[in-house]
């Protein structure tokens, strides 16, 4: 009888460590599956959120496309017209470089970005154009270290007309936009 009992106490200490052991592996587990449950959540709010943003970013790139184009039309036709009668020779350079802008507008519409070197391109005919609209009243320089990179397109001509459009320019004081 001693010997079945210790036989008995033993299969008991072994279903114990069993049990035991069962028990560890299933919080364990519960523990590895509500970190990769937690992750998982964690991953799809990231790609929402940067889905988001993205999608933030081009209504904010369509929006400034959609408004360059009335506004600046509506100018650069006025601007010409007055050259017509006085000055047809720079009359025909202003409807060249507005012809290339338009095609650069037009070609671009569509694209999510241009590279740097294009848009500084389309931001030197914007400029010439204005420098023909305000005579001497207005200085660009460009000094970019890195032309490599891709950028919203007509970004930089907008921020380049905004600082025309909401600074005090004079003969005496010409604009500089650097």
């Amino acid at each position: 009888i001693s010997l079945g009992n210790t036989l008995v106490e033993a299969i008991n200490i072994i279903r114990q460590f069993e049990f035991k052991g069962i028990i560890n592996s299933l919080i364990i587990a519960s523990l590895v599956a509500t970190f990769a449950f937690f992750f998982m959540l964690w991953q799809e709010a990231m790609k929402s959120a940067f889905n988001a943003r993205e999608q933030m970013l081009v209504y904010q790139s369509e929006t400034l496309k959609n408004q360059v184009n009335p506004h600046f039309l509506f100018n650069s036709l006025n601007t010409l017209s007055s050259l017509i009668p006085s000055n047809p020779e720079k009359a025909e350079i202003f409807t060249q470089k507005l012809s290339l802008i338009y095609r650069y507008i037009l070609e671009n519409r569509d694209a999510e970005t241009v590279p740097l070197e294009d848009e500084l391109g389309f931001v030197r005919e914007y400029y010439f154009l204005q420098k023909i609209r305000d005579e001497e009243k207005i200085e660009l320089r460009l000094e970019i270290e890195n032309t490599h990179c891709l950028i919203l397109p007509i970004s930089l001509q907008l921020l380049v007309e905004n600082a025309f459009k909401h600074n005090v320019i004079s003969e005496e004081e010409p604009l500089q936009v650097k």
